[in-house]
């Protein structure tokens, strides 16, 4: 299987019967405080200051099972995440709900194996050691990637749907946001739309096209 990156060197993992390519794991803090420092925007240190207050920041190489949550950006809206995904590149995007469910019944059928512990020593270094440290919780074809991915246990994640709005699928740790939501069935909908919710980040796709692998 031949993965690829982000220009930051975090992996994106290919599926082709889905004619796109994913974020292996969920948008990091790293990754979005580079956009911060690099790109022409109006994400400053006193937006990003309220951002951390609503889920405080983790250093990648000293994370644990109990707070991995802390690693990835949230608090984010839908609008933000797409200022990320356009300084990522033009072909980034937020997945709809109809492509999240799909990716996340692909990655409930695929098992962590050899190539996935080979990954990590290609991406950059700051996705090197965080896979390295989530692998360690994950033997080889005894969980599949919908756990290593965190699309189970991990965030709620935003996605669009047909008619323009923005909800949240995903399934989070209890200790983390307790909830009941199978995310092939159930989506979170904010009541406000301009609401910061500190268990919402996100993760971004490439669409293909149709016929290339």
């Amino acid at each position: 299987m031949s993965f690829s990156y982000d220009r930051l060197g975090f992996p994106m993992m290919p599926l082709p019967d889905l004619s796109l390519e994913v974020h292996l794991l969920p948008v990091t803090k790293i990754q979005f405080e580079r956009f911060i420092a690099e790109a022409d925007n109006d994400f400053g240190s006193n937006w990003y200051k309220d951002v951390l207050a609503l889920n405080a920041r983790v250093s990648y190489k000293h994370f644990t099972a109990n707070n991995q949550e802390r690693l990835f950006i949230t608090g984010v809206l839908p609008e933000e995440a797409l200022a990320f995904a356009r300084w990522l590149g033009r072909a980034f995007d937020l997945p709809t709900r109809e492509e999240w469910r799909a990716i996340y019944q692909a990655f409930t059928d695929i098992p962590i194996s050899a190539n996935h512990l080979q990954l990590k020593s290609s991406a950059a270094k700051p996705a090197h050691i965080i896979l390295e440290n989530l692998l360690q919780d994950f033997p080889i074809n005894d969980r599949t990637l919908v756990e290593l991915t965190l699309m189970r246990e991990g965030l709620v994640e935003w996605a669009s749907t047909p008619t323009g709005t923005w909800v949240g699928l995903g399934q989070p740790r209890s200790t983390f946001f307790p909830n009941l939501l199978n995310p092939l069935s159930d989506e979170f909908k904010p009541l406000e739309a301009d609401k910061r919710l500190y268990f919402f980040g996100f993760r971004l796709i490439r669409r293909r096209k149709k016929g290339r692998r």
